[in-house]
């Protein structure tokens, strides 16, 4: 996981500027709540549309389409209206089908299965971690390793771990991952060193599954 390792400075943490410091206090008060764009307010919303994008952009899809139907998938799971709502393997189903669509003809050999991860599972390792990143955005307002620092800044490093953990697992829980004994250790890790919380997470959770590292969670 060396790619997605930094070092946590004062100074970065300090220049956490962009932060909500009432989200950060909520997520404190409050750190098992979930995300719901029906709880957020049109300049709330567009932010984490914005969000959305950005982590659609990092998933490093073949074309804008493709990174256009990613990210509607992301707000999607935590819209109360859409179909896919808190449904991770329905929203990667969804996936698979919208990129696959935008990649017909015969000439192209792009297969969702390939930009996801790899060609077998249920639950893409890549969007739930995604869909992990920006749940850590939507609570404080900020990128989710901007985020992490701000609430270790505030709180310290041992109760931002437990926050985060806590808020970690009541999203996976609500997702149906409940095989998450261990985790605590995961999300220290990620309060000391780690700004892409979710793929931290995500990719522990592919260690420990049927098929494991291998970029698809099956715990069915």
């Amino acid at each position: 996981m060396s790619n997605i390792q930094h070092s946590v400075s004062a100074d970065d943490i300090k220049n956490s500027s962009e932060i909500d410091e009432s989200k950060v206090q909520n997520l404190i008060d409050n750190p098992e709540e979930i995300t719901s764009t029906d709880k957020m307010s049109s300049e709330e919303l567009k932010d984490f549309e914005e969000f959305a994008l950005q982590e659609a952009e990092k998933a490093n899809l073949p074309t804008q389409e493709d990174t256009d139907a990613y990210k509607q998938a992301l707000i999607d799971v935590y819209n109360p209206h859409s179909s896919i709502y808190h449904n991770l393997q329905g929203a990667t189903e969804q996936l698979i089908e919208d990129i696959n669509d935008n990649h017909e003809s015969i000439l192209d050999k792009i297969t969702a299965e390939k930009v996801l991860a790899a060609n077998h599972g249920t639950i893409s390792v890549k969007f739930l971690a995604s869909t992990i990143n920006i749940g850590l955005v939507a609570a404080t307002g900020g990128a989710a390793g901007a985020g992490v620092k701000a609430l270790v800044l505030k709180v310290g490093a041992k109760k931002a771990a437990n926050t985060i953990s806590k808020k970690v697992v009541a999203t996976l829980f609500t997702f149906g991952i409940k095989k998450v004994s261990g985790i605590d250790t995961v999300i220290s890790s990620i309060v000391k060193n780690i700004l892409d919380p979710g793929t931290t997470v995500a990719r522990w959770l592919d260690s420990k599954d049927k098929i494991k590292n291998n970029g698809w969670l099956e715990w069915w």
